[in-house]
């Protein structure tokens, strides 16, 4: 059994990941070697332990954690969430946290095992590429109101351009000494079709 014991929990410590162990209260009484590591914990002081597992998650998660947890300890399903830990330099990571009930023969919950490992690499690299697809998706849309703006600036110049032409036949053609009230005439009605279809470009643009 001493064997079998030592055997154990060099196995524990050889996890390459963080775990740990609960009571079925939800009071911790083991974590090996790695994350008593990561967070800084003296592992002769099991009295310490418990007491530093209860401050070691982030402010803005801890609330969470401990519902989730206690919901679970309560009705022995599985828990499973990502929170932000306190490692032993001071920086909040994000882990990926999960624990299962060990139960004996009548399937009372006797203690749980739990593993977590740090995604904080992982997080920061999602944000990363979500930051540049929102960048690109403005990048695109700048783009795209570009080459509309420019659209839109086309198609109105060119019937603007045919009112100015005409308006300035219609004043030449007035002016005349005597005036040419046909040929300003006809100048004015083109001023009116090119208006036309200045409204009818915009209606389509909008």
């Amino acid at each position: 059994l001493r064997a079998r014991s030592i055997e154990l929990s060099l196995l524990v410590d050889m996890v390459p990941s963080n775990l740990w162990r609960l009571t079925p209260d939800g009071t911790t009484t083991l974590v090996n070697r790695r994350m008593a590591d990561y967070l800084g914990l003296d592992l002769s002081n099991v009295s310490d332990i418990a007491s530093v597992m209860d401050t070691i998650f982030h402010p803005d998660d801890a609330d969470a954690v401990y519902a989730e947890l206690t919901r679970c300890l309560e009705t022995g399903e599985r828990f499973s969430m990502r929170y932000r830990l306190l490692r032993a330099d001071g920086a909040y990571r994000w882990m990926s946290g999960r624990a299962e009930p060990l139960r004996d023969q009548d399937g009372n919950i006797v203690q749980w095992f739990g593993l977590c490992h740090d995604i904080e690499d992982q997080v920061q690299t999602t944000a990363a590429l979500r930051r540049s697809a929102e960048k690109l998706a403005r990048a695109t849309q700048a783009a795209n109101l570009s080459q509309l703006s420019a659209s839109i600036a086309h198609e109105v110049n060119q019937p603007l351009a045919a009112i100015a032409a005409d308006a300035d036949a219609c004043v030449r053609w007035l002016s005349a000494d005597p005036p040419n009230v046909e040929r300003g005439k006809r100048a004015a009605e083109r001023i009116t079709l090119d208006v036309a279809a200045t409204i009818e470009v915009i209606s389509r643009m909008r």
